[in-house]
Protein backbone atom coordinates (compact mmCIF):
# COMPACT_ATOMS: atom_id res chain seq x y z
CA UNK A 1 0.00 0.00 0.00
CA UNK A 2 1.04 3.48 -0.85
CA UNK A 3 1.31 6.45 1.07
CA UNK A 4 1.15 8.82 -2.06
CA UNK A 5 -1.86 11.13 -2.31
CA UNK A 6 -4.69 10.01 -4.76
CA UNK A 7 -7.56 11.70 -6.64
CA UNK A 8 -11.43 10.86 -6.14
CA UNK A 9 -11.01 8.20 -8.34
CA UNK A 10 -7.71 6.50 -6.92
CA UNK A 11 -5.49 7.78 -9.52
CA UNK A 12 -1.98 8.94 -8.34
CA UNK A 13 -1.43 13.08 -8.44
CA UNK A 14 1.31 14.93 -9.53
CA UNK A 15 3.50 16.52 -7.50
CA UNK A 16 1.72 20.37 -8.20
CA UNK A 17 -1.50 18.71 -7.07
CA UNK A 18 0.08 17.08 -4.71
CA UNK A 19 1.59 20.89 -3.44
CA UNK A 20 -2.16 22.13 -3.75
CA UNK A 21 -3.75 19.47 -1.66
CA UNK A 22 -0.62 20.38 1.41
CA UNK A 23 -1.32 23.96 0.62
CA UNK A 24 -5.19 23.33 1.52
CA UNK A 25 -4.63 20.97 4.62
CA UNK A 26 -1.82 23.40 5.78
CA UNK A 27 -4.45 27.14 5.54
CA UNK A 28 -7.47 24.80 6.44
CA UNK A 29 -5.19 24.04 10.22
CA UNK A 30 -4.00 27.73 10.41
CA UNK A 31 -7.26 28.93 9.82
CA UNK A 32 -9.01 26.97 12.56
CA UNK A 33 -6.34 28.86 14.92
CA UNK A 34 -7.40 29.94 18.12
CA UNK A 35 -7.18 33.81 18.79
CA UNK A 36 -6.68 34.53 14.65
CA UNK A 37 -7.63 38.81 14.44
CA UNK A 38 -10.50 39.14 12.47
CA UNK A 39 -9.15 40.09 9.23
CA UNK A 40 -6.67 36.89 9.26
CA UNK A 41 -9.08 34.98 9.78
CA UNK A 42 -11.56 35.99 6.87
CA UNK A 43 -8.46 36.03 4.57
CA UNK A 44 -7.41 32.52 5.29
CA UNK A 45 -10.81 31.34 5.27
CA UNK A 46 -11.09 33.09 1.67
CA UNK A 47 -7.56 31.18 1.09
CA UNK A 48 -9.18 28.22 1.74
CA UNK A 49 -12.03 28.49 -0.17
CA UNK A 50 -9.86 29.41 -3.30
CA UNK A 51 -8.27 26.40 -2.78
CA UNK A 52 -11.27 24.07 -2.34
CA UNK A 53 -12.35 25.22 -5.37
CA UNK A 54 -9.19 24.30 -7.13
CA UNK A 55 -9.10 21.20 -5.48
CA UNK A 56 -12.94 20.24 -6.33
CA UNK A 57 -12.04 21.14 -9.94
CA UNK A 58 -9.23 18.43 -10.26
CA UNK A 59 -10.80 15.60 -8.09
CA UNK A 60 -8.73 15.96 -5.59
CA UNK A 61 -11.03 16.59 -2.89
CA UNK A 62 -15.01 17.39 -2.54
CA UNK A 63 -15.47 19.15 0.95
CA UNK A 64 -18.16 21.94 1.39
CA UNK A 65 -16.27 24.48 3.38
Amino acid sequence: MSDQPTDLLGRPVNAEEAELLELYGRIKALASAEGLAPCVEKNLHFAACALAQAATDLGLAFEHF
